[in-house]
């Protein structure tokens, strides 16, 4: 990732990402997180587009739990900007004032 967010933002996959692991207490086993994908109608591709430029970013990481399971993990930074999106996201919600 160079630094150009709308570049990466745009790619189906970035901002679902950190929603879905936001929903599942900011960590997922992968399994479980793929499975949420699929209830959301979308497809593992869309996650894979992306996967290297979160991890690249800090955006996500990866950890083994006690079963030597993979593990997605929401880091803060990830969380910070899923903040940041909802928050542009909501101003444009907003009426247009006359």
């Amino acid at each position: 990732m160079d630094g150009n967010f709308f570049k990466h933002y745009r790619k189906r996959g970035f901002g679902l990402t950190l929603e879905i692991l936001a929903e599942l207490d900011a960590e997922a086993e992968e399994t479980q997180f793929f499975q949420k994908l699929k209830e959301k109608g979308s497809y593992l591709n869309e996650y894979y587009r992306v996967k290297k430029d979160l991890l690249k970013q800090g955006l996500i990481k990866y950890r083994l739990n006690e079963d030597y399971e993979k593990v997605i993990i929401l880091t803060d930074k990830g969380n910070d900007i899923l903040k940041k999106i909802m928050e542009i996201e909501e101003i444009l919600a907003q009426p247009i004032e006359k």
